[in-house]
């Protein structure tokens, strides 16, 4: 386990799958997202060419969560 942001070779999308269903009020069921809650989680809009979406920053990390046009 880590506590922070961790860097991923990752720099695509990957299908949303479910998460377990413990912490739900912070992934929304979403597995590798999480929302910190309280006001403390900047949303903004996440367009490319080929995704729109939304950018979600906190103090956990980044990341978009989008569908292709």
């Amino acid at each position: 386990m880590q506590d922070g942001v961790r860097e991923t070779e990752n720099d695509g999308f990957t299908p949303a799958l479910d998460a377990c269903q413990s912490h739900t009020d912070h992934n929304l069921n979403v597995q590798g997202i999480w929302l910190v809650g309280g006001g403390r989680d900047w949303i903004s809009r996440f367009e490319t060419e080929t995704h729109e979406g939304l950018e979600v920053t906190n103090s956990c990390g980044s990341f978009a969560v989008a569908i292709e046009k």
